[in-house]
């Protein structure tokens, strides 16, 4: 065995804790951007559904009371009125709000932290000799995940609310709120691995990790 092969890192029960850790936190954030993702959905769906009503009783009621005439049909103008003032608030809500990019960004989002959660599982799966290196691969997750942090989109308050009951009831980890014993504590010191947004889609692939990772072992 060669001098530098004595001093590379193995992969130990505790650094796969660690790693196995960051995949559990990846995988609450991915299922609770998913829960906004249904949250946002239905507010949308229902808002849509209440414009659509509004604006074809409005128009029916409109109709009725030109058939009536303005003097049998006074109540009927009033009711149909408010409907059409309905549905204008309504959809000058959701033109307001853009529901459809909130619930895009919210899916691109969750999946990121997804095909994050997916790597780690890929990488634990296999045999410690099989794997990448165990510096590189801990400082190569950690850094995405810090990424992924300082870019992340806010989660509604009630929904965080609900997976905290779930991970109470199911004794799973909520994300970044665990004992001492849980938190990451081994730092490496490397050049940073440049940022490129670009490519999300494809970041966490096994393709990508590895050339990432060759671009770290190049700077040691």
């Amino acid at each position: 065995m060669s001098a530098n092969d004595e001093k590379t890192p193995e992969w130990t029960e505790e650094l796969e804790k660690q790693v196995k850790y960051l995949g559990e936190c990846a995988q609450g954030y991915s299922q609770m951007y998913k829960m906004d993702i249904l949250r946002y959905s239905r507010i949308q769906q229902r808002l849509t559904t209440v414009s659509i009503t509004a604006g074809i009783l409005g128009g029916s009621l409109l109709t009725l009371a030109l058939s009536l005439g303005i003097d049998k049909s006074q109540f009927i103008i009033l009711i149909s009125t408010l409907l059409s003032f309905g549905t204008s608030a309504s959809q000058g809500y959701l033109y307001q709000m853009d529901y459809a990019k909130i619930i895009a960004d919210l899916r691109r989002q969750a999946s990121k932290y997804s095909a994050l959660q997916n790597n780690i599982k890929r990488q634990l799966s296999l045999p410690r000799d099989k794997r990448e290196k165990a510096d590189d691969y801990h400082y190569w997750i950690t850094n995405n995940y810090d990424q992924l942090g300082e870019t992340s989109l806010s989660i509604h308050p009630d929904t965080i609310d609900m997976y905290r009951k779930i991970c109470i009831k199911d004794s799973i980890p909520f994300p970044d709120e665990n004992g001492d014993d849980s938190k990451i504590i081994i730092h490496i010191e490397k050049t940073e691995i440049a940022r490129n947004n670009s490519d999300d889609e494809v970041k966490y692939t096994d393709q990508r990790m590895k050339y990432e990772l060759s671009r770290l072992a190049e700077h040691n």
